[in-house]
């Protein structure tokens, strides 16, 4: 398994972080006994991708398995603590 920075220009990739995100949220909701939403895949496909281009903060990361298919996907953001006076990097997703 290996875990990568992606590049949210290349459009392969933006292509998988949709799908990887889509079955993602898609599990949240069978696993509550519900379905997506129509509106929500739809957000997703429209909004996703030109949100996290458009914030230079987001950093997102795939797992990739031994045969080189992406099987997880992480949404990381950058911010700031007063508290440490240090950058920081959240865990969103």
């Amino acid at each position: 398994m290996a875990i990568t920075l992606v590049d949210l220009q290349d459009p392969d990739i933006q292509k998988l972080v949709l799908e990887l995100n889509t079955a993602l949220q898609n599990e949240g909701f069978v696993r509550h006994g519900a379905t997506m939403p129509a509106d929500h895949a739809e957000r997703l496909k429209t909004k996703l991708i030109p949100a996290l281009v458009g914030d230079p903060t987001w950093r997102i990361f795939i797992a990739y398995d031994d045969a080189g298919v992406g099987i997880g996907i992480a949404a990381c953001q950058f911010g700031y603590s007063t508290y440490w006076c240090e950058r920081t990097l959240g865990i969103q997703d």
